[in-house]
């Protein structure tokens, strides 16, 4: 068992030093959740709060 773990850690360190895959997946990730979420939103849970307006 310890070794499957070890190989695993390795396989993934070299995935992430020598590929930028991750990076697009998480802000296509993070772009995706952004545009559900404003999408869902409705109007009334978009104003500003109290503490931010002048």
């Amino acid at each position: 068992m310890p070794g499957m773990i070890r190989r695993a850690r390795n396989f993934l360190r070299t995935l992430i030093r020598r590929e930028h895959w991750w990076a697009e997946a998480w802000s296509g990730l993070m772009l995706a959740s952004f545009g559900a979420v404003s999408l869902m939103a409705r109007p009334e849970h978009l104003h500003a709060l109290p503490s931010t307006r002048w």
